[in-house]
């Protein structure tokens, strides 16, 4: 961002790490002031999440985004344990299905996040961008369903 409060950085290659709002990260809102996290006008549909995990399953998961006038929309989302000795901690392994979404890693944490693409975070059809993740459980036990934490920065230009 310009001294001079010009618009905040858009991060259309994707935001960086660790912005998803969950396990006290900061949301994109730190960046994308300018615009409300999932307004009134906002739906955001997340879809293909089980409610118990299975070791060695595949779960493909839709991220779809929808605003009226939507110029771009990107998102960050992260699969992490809840309420377990291993709470916070990376659950399972994200994976992109295509080249708009993109996965990576926080080293330091260990933490891995899956999130937009400059093509991802392109309109797919009026007003919405739809993107598709795979999440595996191959080196988990059974485990509840961990909701991800999924931040939207929705941007009109």
């Amino acid at each position: 961002m310009s001294a001079a409060g010009g618009a905040p950085p858009l991060y259309s290659e994707g935001p960086p790490l660790g912005h998803t709002g969950g396990f006290d990260e900061p949301t994109c809102r730190r960046c994308h002031f300018d615009q409300p996290i999932n307004d009134q006008s906002t739906r955001v549909l997340v879809g293909g999440i089980p409610g118990t995990y299975v070791a060695r399953e595949r779960y493909r998961i839709t991220v779809t985004l929808h605003r009226p006038n939507l110029g771009r929309g990107g998102f960050q989302m992260a699969a992490r344990f809840l309420g377990t000795k291993q709470a916070g901690r990376q659950a399972g392994t994200l994976r992109s299905l295509d080249r708009r979404v993109q996965v990576t890693w926080d080293h330091s944490t260990g933490i891995q996040y899956v999130e937009h693409t400059r093509s991802g975070s392109v309109v797919t059809k009026p007003d919405t961008v739809n993107l598709g993740i795979l999440l595996s459980c191959d080196a988990c036990s059974l485990m509840p369903a961990a909701k991800p934490r999924l931040t939207t920065p929705f941007l009109n230009y």
